[in-house]
């Protein structure tokens, strides 16, 4: 197997055949998957918050040279500003105030994908994708009467010492935005540092993470068009009973991300009593770095496993159990949600193993083939506003943070036209739940914001891999997604 830097693409996103919540990698050379952030969330007990890195490497100063901080905005940028003042303190927008919005951008996620994986990728280029927003925003009259004043913390998936966390730190301790906005999947520290901070944190990418972080950072902590990874999993397994795939002849291999303690937490307390209940025989193996896929490979297909489910939030550790077990002419059926990004495993994954993809989902941009799924007008609004911008997107998966991050400004503007007067921290948490299912999003089938929760998809569907597309396709209507 190729060793590789795997890890911002399991934390980014980011959309594609990038996400995660953690900063991994397979270093060239060495084999162990470690966590960018040391000390931090991979460390702390499960209840406890991790702590918040707050020095070191964080880059400070809005207009420091070679840093990886922007301020986007000025007469001629992104922002549209027309010499609108400040915050007057943070968490608190007066109402002719500039409202800043911090969002997280990625660079070099290109290449060290491609490079790594050998699957070519785009992520479109951060910048443009925001300005062009920010500008049509502005240009709308802004929010409220509130020009938007954007500033762009760029993330080095490269440096080791960098991180979204060290990102929220600059935004939020030197730039005091209001709220942060990011595509990037999320870790704990950076979860931590929001709430710390009091700043509003939306997350629009494809890595929800676990009902804990939920719990606990759930006053500061929004994902409205995601389904936790608890949700997706009980949803997972409910439907793959449904459909026959959970049966006395059916044994279960999970394997589990073992860098990051939600995805042990959502095995313990979701996958394993679901499989206990249903009487499945089950092996469980706990990949942490590049031997450890070979190993679980070796385990399931020696001690019979015929379905695997992953533990994890990215379609790199599936791509890479698939690479090895194809090598070793193992073909098990795979049962797959949100997380596993079964776009870019259809597209990149050996056919031998895609071809026996199951699962439910509630993004079409991570589940499915771009032509199994009509594009919205919404996503047509979106894509129009970024090819003016200077991107050239022509659907949902050309840039792959483009759908993203319109997601994300749209769902916060969405909430934000809502609070009259002075714009408060704790308004807009209060009027998050207004909206219920009256907003249309971009990269979700429905958001239902008064479900109780901040992971807020609506509705999924079942998909597996249609023979007559050699794709991954959807195989049953709307569904409504359990409100807790």
């Amino acid at each position: 197997m190729k060793r590789t830097a795997i890890g911002v693409l399991v934390l980014m996103l980011l959309a594609s055949a990038c996400n995660s919540t953690n900063r991994l990698h397979l270093a060239k050379g060495g084999s162990e998957i470690t966590s960018g952030d040391t000390g931090g969330a991979n460390g702390a007990a499960p209840g406890a918050p991790a702590p918040t890195k707050t020095g070191g490497t964080a880059k400070t100063g809005s207009a420091a040279a070679g840093a990886n901080a922007t301020t986007a905005g000025g007469t001629g940028g992104a922002g549209g500003r027309t010499g609108a003042s400040s915050n007057s303190a943070p968490g608190v927008v007066p109402q002719r105030a500039a409202l800043k919005v911090g969002f997280i951008v990625i660079k070099g996620g290109d290449a060290l994908v491609t490079n790594s994986l050998g699957t070519p990728v785009s992520f479109g280029d951060g910048k443009k994708q925001v300005a062009a927003l920010v500008r049509d925003l502005n240009k709308r009259g802004g929010i409220n009467g509130r020009q938007v004043e954007p500033h762009l913390y760029e993330w080095n998936v490269a440096d080791p010492n960098d991180s979204p966390a060290v990102g929220c730190v600059k935004l939020a301790e030197d730039d005091h935005v209001f709220a942060i906005l990011t595509v990037v999947n999320l870790d704990q520290n950076m979860i931590a540092c929001a709430a710390k901070h009091k700043t509003v944190l939306v997350n629009a990418s494809f890595g929800a993470g676990d009902a804990y972080y939920y719990k606990v950072y759930g006053d500061w902590f929004f994902s409205p068009s995601l389904l936790n990874l608890n949700v997706q999993k009980k949803l997972l397994l409910s439907s793959l009973s449904s459909r026959g795939l959970l049966g006395k002849t059916t044994k279960v291999g999970v394997a589990i991300l073992g860098s990051d303690q939600q995805y042990q937490r959502v095995t313990d307390t979701v996958i394993v009593p679901a499989l206990k209940a249903a009487h499945v025989p089950y092996d469980t193996y706990s990949m942490s770095s590049d031997a450890d896929v070979s190993g679980a490979v070796l385990r399931f297909q020696t001690d019979g496993v015929n379905l695997v489910i992953f533990s994890s939030s990215s379609a790199i550790p599936p791509l890479l159990f698939m690479r090895n077990a194809d090598s070793q002419g193992f073909t098990p059926k795979y049962a797959m949600t949100d997380s596993d990004d079964t776009t870019t495993l259809g597209q990149y994954g050996p056919r031998n193993q895609t071809q026996n993809i199951v699962g439910v989902g509630a993004l079409p941009i991570s589940n499915v083939a771009v032509n199994q799924y009509a594009t919205t007008a919404t996503e047509q609004r979106c894509l129009a506003i970024m090819r003016a911008g200077g991107e050239n997107d022509t659907n949902r998966r050309t840039n792959l943070t483009a759908e993203p991050y319109c997601e994300a400004l749209w769902e916060f503007e969405a909430v934000t036209r809502r609070v009259a007067g002075v714009l408060t921290g704790d308004k807009w948490r209060a009027t998050f739940p207004v909206l219920k299912t009256s907003y249309k999003p971009v990269t979700a089938f429905g958001i239902d914001f008064a479900n109780g929760r901040h992971d807020n998809a609506s509705a999924y569907r079942d998909f597996a891999w249609k023979t007559s597309c050699s794709c991954v396709s959807y195989t049953s209507g709307l569904r409504p997604a359990p409100r807790s």
